[in-house]
């Protein structure tokens, strides 16, 4: 695991990725029940779709109620997940324990 730790950190020095960790002690106000992407394009007359990734299939929502829902639970999940050097150091204390 350590080695697996190293690359997430080394990864993290690439200007265009960011980590962030949601500690498993957070109050869970915002829980993602599977994976999802919200593309919010440059060109201003197209409107956010939100992919949600699921066992079988992929399903694009571009209802806004629905894309609302999603950027809310992204919220809620950012405001709840560590900043990106929390998570630094947590990774390089979760590496140096299994050392």
């Amino acid at each position: 695991m350590v080695s697996q730790i190293e690359h997430i950190l080394r990864r993290m020095d690439v200007p265009s990725i960011s980590v962030r960790v949601l500690p498993s002690t957070h109050s869970a106000r915002a829980l993602a029940l599977g994976a999802f992407v919200i593309y919010d394009f440059a060109d201003s007359s197209s409107t956010p779709l939100v992919l949600v990734e699921t066992q079988f299939v992929d399903v694009y929502l571009a209802d806004p109620v629905e894309v609302q829902a999603y950027e809310s639970l992204w919220t809620g999940l950012s405001a709840e997940a560590l900043s990106v050097e929390e998570t630094r150091e947590w990774l390089v204390s979760l590496r140096d324990q299994g050392r």
